[in-house]
Parts: C-alpha cells; structure tokens; sequence
C-alpha cells in the first residue's frame, strides 16, 4: 500500500513526495498526526498486511490545557494568591464559575469542529478507513450543535464581578487574569478553525462563525465597531469571510455588529452604506426567512436609526411592522405597546388610524374587552382613523358583547350595517345575529339571516356552516316563528 502525501493544514500546501509519519508496531500502525498546532497519534489495527477498518484511539484534538497555560503562567501566581486570601469570597467564587463557563464554551466549540477535523483526516489518509473502537466519531459525522446554540446558551457570559473585600488592585490583576484567559481561549480557537476553512470551502457557513463567538460574548452589540473587526484573525478579514459572519450576526440578533461588517466589506472597495437603509432591508429579508426575532433586533435598531434623522412617517411604519412581527411571535403585549407609542409620538402621522385599529386587535387577541371599550369610542369620532372605522367598529361590537352589553353591540351593529353594508367583517355580526335567534328558537329568524349571508357574502370563510346550519332548518318540517 502506498502511503498517502502529508499535507500542510495551516497553509494548505501539499508537501509533494513526502510520506505521512507512518510506523509498524507488531500489528498495528502508528500514524502521527499534526493538526491546528496540536499533535496526535492514530492508532490502526493491520490485518492480512494492510491497514483495516478499526482505530484504537483517537484523542480529542489539540490540547487546550497546555495552550492555555503557557498563556496564563505570567499571572498564575498572582491569582493563586488572591484565590486562596478570598476563597470564601462570592465573588471570587463567581470568578471561578466564570472561567469554568468559558472552559465550557471552548469545549463546545471544538466539538462543532471535531466532524470536519475527522472528515479532513479522511481525505488525508485517502484508502485508509477510521471506524474507531471507541464509538468517539461515527460514519456520519452528524453535527449535534453549531455557533449559535453556544452562543445563546451562554450569551450572560460576560459578568466582572466585584466585592468590598476586593481591593481596586487586585480587581485589576483579576481583569488581567480573565483577558488573558479569554485571549487564550479566543487564540486556540481561531487555531482550530483556521485550517478547516481551507479543507471546507462548501462547510464555511457552520466553520466560520465558530471563530467569533467568543468575541460575541463578551462585546455588546452595541459596542461593536470597525476595530473590533480587525482585532480578528488576519485571515477572516476577506470579502467571502466577511460576508459570512455579517450574516451569522444577523443571525445572533446583533445587528450592529453586522452592519459594520457589511461596512467593512464595502470600505475594502471603497464603498459605504447607509445604517438605516441596511437595517431596515436586513429586517424584511430576516421576517421572510421566517427568523422573526433577528427581524425584530433589525427592527428595533432600525428604529434607533431612524429616530435621529425625524422620519416620522418611516419610523411609524416601523413600529407597525414591529408590532405585527411581535404579535406573530405571541408577544401580543408587546404589539400593543408598540401601536400605541406610535400614536403617541406621531399622532399627526397618516398611519394614526391603523396604528389605533391596531392597537384594539392586539388588546382583543389579549381579552382585554374593558380596555377597548375605554379606548375605541375616542377612534370612532376621530378623522385621523377614517379609514379603519370598520374595523373599529367591528372590535367595538365584540366588546359590548362579551361584556353582555347587549344594547350598545345592536347599537354599534345597526351602524356598521348600514354604513359598511358589503364589508366583510359583517359577515360575523349577521352569523352572531343568526345564532342569537336560533339559541332563542327563532329558526325563521335565524333562517333569514342565514340567506343575507348567503347573498352578501359568498365567499365568506364561514359559508360552508352557513350552509349546513341552513340546510337543517329548510329540511325542517315546519319552522317554528317566535311568540
């Protein structure tokens, strides 16, 4: 069997003519094994002369412990000596747990990676099959989590705790401390990427993020800026790669973070880019996809945007459409609150009238029949809302009657049938009136009301009842008149 070439991961140059470190032992092979800085020996079981199917032993890539230490040892022994004067501290206690969580974090992420390490492997050691003994990698490689599982399960990362016991000195060396054990972290990590980028090209979407999700962590979003960006390894700083993080950010629900990336990207050519009108697109292209609360994050920092520069009618149309996307995600309240700032900061606004129509949706979807009732009759008399009368109205009615306010609901009802006879929403009041009369045993009534909705309606959503409930009372023998 002829060996397969080594190739060099990190600059991803085929060393021509040079074997992998392969050796016999008794029955096995021994392949030693360089990957992202780190090394590792494979072990093979031969049989019948040549390499089989069964690893022995695959360690888990790279070797953080090491890495991290070397990083840290000029600050060891200072923390040592503060770790044991305050070891019944809180908040050297937390400050423990904190570097547990980024140990956490490392941990995960290199788990993200190990398929496509194993799949490099593959590639390198070409007719040589790893099926390992140890069920540590399976055929499928399947990917069980990716960057941004990690990055929502531990985005309350980045916490500096302090205690009166702590003077202002040592909190100083526990900064050192942590930034140095962040630096270690984020530098083995990009390690790791690195070379799977090159061997990945069609795998860069799940690689790629891997390497800033550290950095997401512990820098708001809001802080986010063009230095942070080129603070990343040298080799993310092109085009496809930044392309590629801009859109794990929007991902994220950060999305200032990717505006300065798409920033970055069109400064590369000597371009610019409006925040407002990337925000605001980044927002209808998230709620397309379907990724409602990254559309809402675009959403709200379009808004911030947009309220420096007094665009009223623009910011107003934003706030409606935050409020749709927040009631599709159930977050009804929150939609209410929305319709109602935007009437009251514009309320010389063209929208004033849907704002309010949506605003009584929002409090009917949440019951709160009271508060309409208290709200709706100042829209019913209002110009601004002219053109959503009918649907206030309609909601007014619901209200009445929920609230067993029968007379004002006939009330409202007669209004809104004779100056919105052919609206659709009347359909629901005429069905109401049928299922009034039946419930009092008025079928003749009921039977009448049935055949207008027939009529006026046809293409009602409710017309396949209308019709069955008269079917019924037609196939009656007689059909009994009110007393």
């Amino acid at each position: 069997m002829k060996p397969p070439t080594e190739l060099n991961i990190l600059s991803g140059e085929t060393l021509s003519g040079k074997p992998l470190p392969l050796h016999r032992d008794g029955g096995q092979i021994h392949l030693d094994y360089c990957f992202g800085g780190s090394s590792e020996i494979l072990v093979f079981q031969l049989s019948d002369g040549s390499a089989t199917t069964q690893a022995r032993s695959v360690p888990e890539f790279g070797d953080y412990a090491n890495f991290k230490k070397e990083i840290l040892a000029p600050y060891e022994a200072e923390y040592l000596k503060l770790a044991t004067a305050h070891q019944q501290d809180q908040a050297l206690q937390s400050f423990s747990e904190q570097l547990e969580l980024l140990d956490e974090v490392v941990a995960r992420l290199i788990r993200i990676l190990r398929p496509f390490k194993v799949t490099s492997l593959d590639s390198l050691l070409g007719d040589i099959k790893i099926n390992p003994a140890d069920g540590s990698l399976t055929e499928s490689h399947a990917i069980t989590t990716n960057a941004l599982d990690v990055l929502f399960d531990y985005q309350d990362l980045a916490h500096q705790p302090s205690s009166p016991e702590i003077t202002e000195q040592e909190q100083r060396a526990l900064g050192e401390y942590y930034e140095a054990s962040l630096k270690a972290a984020q530098d083995y990590i990009a390690r790791q990427v690195e070379p799977l980028t090159i061997m990945h090209d069609s795998n860069l979407g799940q690689i790629l993020p891997v390497s800033v999700v550290i950095q997401f962590l512990h820098i708001p979003d809001s802080q986010w800026s063009p230095e942070e960006i080129e603070s990343l390894p040298k080799w993310t700083q092109q085009s496809e790669y930044l392309k590629i993080l801009e859109e794990f950010s929007l991902q994220a629900r950060r999305p200032l973070t990717a505006y300065h990336f798409a920033l970055y990207q069109r400064k590369l050519n000597d371009g610019t880019l409006d925040k407002f009108d990337y925000l605001a697109k980044a927002a209808a292209r998230m709620i397309n996809n379907r990724d409602y609360l990254a559309g809402i994050s675009c959403l709200k920092a379009a808004i911030t945007a947009a309220s420096g520069e007094s665009q009223r009618e623009v910011l107003v149309d934003l706030r409606l459409k935050l409020a749709e996307v927040l009631e599709s995600t159930g977050q009804v309240q929150l939609a209410a609150d929305e319709a109602k700032q935007a009437m009251d900061e514009f309320p010389q606004s063209g929208q004033y009238g849907k704002a309010a129509a949506l605003r009584l949706k929002y409090l009917y979807e949440m019951s709160r029949f009271p508060d309409i009732l208290q709200e709706a009759p100042k829209y019913q008399t209002d110009d601004r809302c002219k053109s959503y009368l009918p649907q206030i109205l309609y909601t007014s009615w619901v209200a009445h009657r929920h609230e067993k306010q029968l007379e004002a609901a006939d009330a409202l009802e007669k209004t809104f049938l004779s100056r919105f006879p052919d609206h659709p929403l009347g359909v629901h009041m005429h069905f109401a009136s049928a299922m009034d009369a039946l419930a009092a045993s008025n079928y003749e009534e009921a039977l009448r009301l049935l055949k207008i909705i027939e009529q006026l309606y046809p293409d009602s959503k409710i017309m396949s009842n209308v019709k069955e409930i008269k079917e019924r009372l037609e196939k009656s023998a007689t059909i009994p008149k009110a007393n």
